[in-house]
């Protein structure tokens, strides 16, 4: 969890500053206490991220932010956006609870077959948006503490440098996986099988 929150902390908290300390990265990501597969974990928490989630950790966050995600709009020719957007639909304002607005977001488009995960019903686009919301809140309580004791300067442009540290690399897969997973078919099985055979003892 360390990882997804040192990458928000810094994505929303600090503006974008060069990092000159691409080969030190690692080692200066994994002494703060991320792991060595930061970039894929961070890319696949942030990958869905919207304002409405962002808010949650910072209230006047807007589409102005550094949040790099993946479009959902699957007709687009820029399959990652820079920042995380506004998914809210017209009727938003009509629900008091979250859950209520993710599903007007989602059902505001269950017939648009160019939106969202492809070949995914609506019901399984539910089930995927409430597993990120389930990170999310677990997030959000380190990020507080991250709030009283922030990372160093070093760490936070580490975790800004996504083109080196991972992040968009593991972005632009989910990219390729909502838009065409009929190309990655068998991906996640052939992971898992290598997962295994490196740690026999693992119960997965």
């Amino acid at each position: 969890m360390r990882n997804i929150i040192v990458i928000l902390f810094a994505l929303i908290s600090i503006s974008k500053i060069a990092s000159s300390l691409e080969n030190d990265c690692p080692a200066i990501l994994q002494s703060s206490g991320a792991t060595t597969e930061f970039g894929i974990r961070v890319g696949h928490a942030i990958h869905s991220l919207s304002v409405r989630n962002l808010k949650q950790f910072k209230p006047d966050v807007t589409e102005k932010n550094q949040v790099p995600t993946v479009n959902l709009n699957l007709t687009s020719d820029i399959p990652i956006l820079s920042y995380a957007p506004d998914r809210t639909t017209p009727d938003s304002h009509m629900f008091l609870l979250d859950g209520s607005i993710i599903l007007d977001e989602i059902l505001s488009h269950m017939d648009d077959k160019s939106y969202n995960l492809k070949n995914y019903n609506p019901l399984e686009q539910i089930v995927h948006t409430f597993h990120m919301e389930e990170i999310w809140a677990a997030a959000l309580i380190d990020y507080r503490n991250f709030e009283i004791n922030p990372p160093s300067d070093e760490v936070c442009k580490c975790a800004l440098d996504i083109e080196n540290n991972g992040i968009l690399m593991k972005l632009r897969q989910t990219a390729l996986i909502i838009r065409e997973p009929n190309l990655m078919l068998g991906y996640g099985q052939d992971r898992a099988k290598e997962q295994c055979l490196k740690n026999p003892s693992s119960p997965g």
